[in-house]
C-alpha cells in the first residue's frame, strides 16, 4: 500500500502535517527526510518509521511502517512521565503481537516522536525510528547567542535481555550565530546537554537513572537551518565514555523561537556505581586458656576458677561480599537501583572499636543497550 493510501486512509488531523509557509518536498518511503521532517532512519538498523501523525481530537498517534504493531498503527496514551505523554500501540489476540511504545513532545513550531518495541530478537534491537518536524524556519533576529530549554524524551531497547524503558530529561541547547563564515553557507554553532535522565518500564516502575547526556558542538546550515552529524556520548561514574552516538537537528519558528533534534546513543546496556560500608574493628576479648595436658580449658589450682587471658582480635565486615554479590549483580542487570549496601554488626563484640568507611565499585552488566530519543525546545526570552 503507498504511503498517500495508508494517509488517506487514517486521515490527518496534525497541523504539522500542513505546512504553508515552506514548500514541502514529497515524502519517499524508503528515505523519508526533507528539510523541515527528520527521521532518524536506517532499516538495516531496524530504524524503519517513516511517517508520523498525531491526532490532537484523540489523543492517538498513528506511526507508519513500524512491523507488529497492529494494522493501523494506532497508539493511545497510556500515562505520563515527567510530563511527557508515553503511548502504546494496540494489542488484540491475533494484531499487534510485539507491544511498542512512543513518546511524543510539541510546542507551537516543533513536535517529536521516538518509538521502540518492547521486547523482539534477542540478538539485537528490534524496530524503532524518531521523527523531528518543524512548521516554520528562520534565524532569530539578532546576532550573538541563545539558550533554548526544553524536553528529551526516548526509548531505550536491550540487545540481549530485551524489554523497554522510557527516558525523559532536561535539555538545554545553545546557540551562536555570531560569527558568520566567509562564503555564507555555514553560520554558527550548536551544543546542548540532556540532564535529569529518568526512566522506566513499560508500566511506569522507576528504574536507575541514567547519566547525561552530551552534545558536542556541531555547525549549521544558514539556508535551512539544519544541523548534521553531531557527536553524542554520556560518561560513566569514573568520567569515561560509556555511550556514543549522534544527533541532527533544525532550528524553527518565524523568528527561530524553537529548536529541535533527534539522538541515538549506544553503550553497556547497564552501568552502576554501587556504594557499600565496610567495618574495621578492634577489640580486648576474654579467651579460654587451654591446658596443653588435657586438651579442655585450664583451672586456677588455687580458686579452681577458669582460666581466661585477654587478647586483641580484629577483622572486618563489608556490605558488599561474597554472600551478596550475585544479587547485586542481578538487580544492577535489570536496571534496577542497588541502594547503600550496609555492613552487617553481627558478631562483633560490644566493646569493640569500630572505624567505618565508604567504598564503591562499579558493576557492569552484560550486553549493550540502544537509545533513540527526541529534543523540543523554545528560545528564553531575555538570550
Amino acid at each position: 500500500m503507498s504511503l498517500v493510501a495508508l494517509l488517506a486512509a487514517c486521515g490527518s488531523t496534525n497541523p504539522f502535517m500542513e505546512i504553508p509557509e515552506i514548500d514541502e518536498e514529497v515524502v519517499d518511503t524508503t528515505d523519508p527526510e526533507t528539510s523541515n521532517s527528520l527521521f532518524n532512519f536506517d532499516a538495516s538498523s531496524g530504524l524503519v518509521m517513516n511517517d508520523v501523525e498525531y491526532d490532537s481530537i484523540n489523543n492517538k498517534l498513528v506511526i507508519y511502517n513500524i512491523p507488529f504493531d497492529g494494522p493501523d498503527g494506532i497508539y493511545d496514551q497510556e500515562r505520563t512521565q515527567n510530563g511527557v505523554p508515553v503511548y502504546g500501540s494496540r494489542q488484540t489476540g491475533t494484531t499487534g503481537q510485539v507491544k511498542h511504545y512512543a513518546v511524543y513532545i510539541s510546542t507551537d513550531d516543533l513536535e517529536g516522536t521516538a518509538v521502540g518495541d518492547a521486547q523482539w530478537n534477542p540478538d539485537g534491537y528490534g524496530n524503532a525510528g524518531a521523527n523531528i518536524r518543524r512548521t516554520t524556519y528562520n534565524l532569530p533576529g539578532g546576532v550573538g547567542e541563545y539558550v533554548y530549554l526544553g524536553t528529551y524524551a526516548g526509548v531505550r531497547q536491550k540487545d540481549e535481555l530485551g524489554g523497554l524503558h522510557t527516558v525523559t530529561g532536561d535539555a538545554r541547547l545553545v546557540l551562536d550565530v555570531l560569527d558568520p563564515e566567509g562564503d555564507g553557507t555555514v553560520i554558527g554553532a550548536i551544543a546542548g546537554v540532556v540532564t535529569n535522565r529518568q526512566r522506566t518500564t513499560g508500566d511506569g516502575t522507576s528504574r536507575h537513572p541514567l547519566p547525561a547526556l552530551y552534545l558536542h558542538e556541531v555547525a549549521f546550515d544558514v539556508d535551512t537551518g539544519a544541523f548534521t552529524e553531531g557527536g553524542a556520548s554520556t560518561r560513566d561514574p569514573e568520567g569515561e565514555v560509556r555511550d556514543t552516538g549522534t544527533y541532527e537537528g533544525i532550528i524553527a519558528g518565524a523568528e527561530g523561537e524553537g529548536m529541535g533534534s533527534h539522538v541515538l546513543i549506544d553503550g553497556p546496556s547497564e552501568v552502576q556505581l554501587v556504594t557499600y560500608e565496610v567495618l574495621n574493628w578492634t577489640a580486648d576479648v576474654d579467651v579460654p586458656v587451654i591446658d596443653p595436658a588435657t586438651g579442655v580449658q585450664a583451672v586456677d589450682p588455687v580458686s579452681g576458677d577458669p582460666v581466661f587471658e585477654t587478647v586483641t582480635q580484629t577483622g572486618t565486615s563489608s556490605g558488599l561480599n561474597e554472600d551478596n554479590r550475585e544479587a547485586v549483580e542481578n538487580t544492577v542487570t535489570v536496571g534496577e537501583t542497588v541502594g547503600y549496601l550496609a555492613a552487617d554488626r553481627f558478631g562483633i563484640p560490644a566493646n569493640a572499636t569500630i572505624t567505618s568507611e565508604d567504598q564503591e565499585e562499579i558493576f557492569t552488566a552484560d550486553g549493550n543497550a540502544r537509545e533513540i530519543g527526541v529534543i523540543v525546545t523554545e528560545r528564553e526570552p531575555d538570550s
